[in-house]
């Protein structure tokens, strides 16, 4: 499996726009790898980069938690009303 080492700069950034290429490198491949292995029969690449988004555009916003209601009752298939909860609760 890739390591992903990286140096305590890039470790503290967070964006990934100013690591080296080396270092983007290993965290793609890492990622990669960690997102096709299945959790709980789920597809855990589908879970990962849907938290990664909302997380990451948490982030930009500057909040530590934010709350999102889904309603999708008008649609044909109605899947019902949703709320996807996210809160930091570490560095």
């Amino acid at each position: 499996m890739a390591q992903l080492d990286l140096t305590k700069e890039e470790a503290l950034s967070m964006n990934i726009l100013t690591w080296d290429d080396a270092s983007i490198g290993r965290a793609v491949k890492k990622l990669g790898l960690d997102f096709y292995q299945e959790t709980n029969g789920r597809s855990a690449l589908m879970y990962s980069t849907c938290a990664i988004m909302l997380i990451a555009e948490a982030v930009k916003q500057g909040a530590f938690a934010s709350v999102i209601d889904v309603d999708h009752s008008n649609r044909p298939v109605n899947p019902g009303k949703w709320r996807i909860t996210l809160e930091r609760i570490g560095d």
